[in-house]
């Protein structure tokens, strides 16, 4: 009882309706058409944290400040144009020249958007990877992504147009899953971690 309001767009999302007369925050069961299952993707902007992401087939961005003292409203904007066709798997948010840039990852479909507006989510038809696993920004720039897709990892600098699989090595060295990646940047030193 004393969680926040989540208010997307202007609806309540504490009293959203599954269509079956229940609401999903009183323990009804979300059903195929809902948008908001109970177990989204949170996160928050790398530049900004203050900036609140929910991610579950669609993707939702806080449009108030998250940090301090607990609020008792919290409203969100939906960014998609579309509920995607599956749940999303990965996100990242934000990058040192574009805070507003967005990478998201639903099953083996990946999506961009460089101004985190309403309905600016727009697929990448270059990415042929497998379902993705993470996906990560560098940090330092707005054209290099990292995709994992379970078996390999893949990389673009040009902002999704082109794609390498820089993982073939991989399953040579031991690896048969690929789960999670991180970029890490510190001190002149710029790695990523598989």
């Amino acid at each position: 009882k004393n969680s926040p309001k989540l208010v997307v767009d202007g609806t309540d999302l504490n009293t959203y309706s599954t269509g079956k007369g229940e609401d999903w925050a009183d323990g009804g069961e979300e059903d195929s058409g809902d948008a908001f299952p109970f177990f989204p993707i949170v996160a928050l902007n790398r530049i900004d944290a203050s900036r609140l992401l929910i991610a579950t087939k669609r993707i939702y961005i806080g449009t108030d400040d998250v940090s301090g003292a607990l609020k008792d409203t919290i409203a969100f904007t939906d960014v998609s144009s579309a509920n995607f066709d599956d749940d999303t798997s990965a996100v990242s948010f934000g990058s040192v020249p574009n805070p507003n840039l967005l990478l998201v990852g639903a099953g083996d479909a990946l999506y961009l958007s460089t101004t985190a507006a309403p309905g600016s989510l727009v697929q990448l038809k270059g990415y042929k990877g497998g379902k993705i696993t993470a996906v990560p920004i560098r940090p330092d720039s707005a054209q290099v992504f990292y995709v994992a897709d379970g078996t390999t990892v893949w990389r673009t600098v040009d902002a999704g147009v082109n794609w390498e699989n820089i993982g073939e090595s991989l399953a040579g060295v031991g690896f048969n899953q690929v789960r999670a990646i991180q970029f890490v940047s510190k001190d002149g030193l710029n790695a990523l971690l598989v």
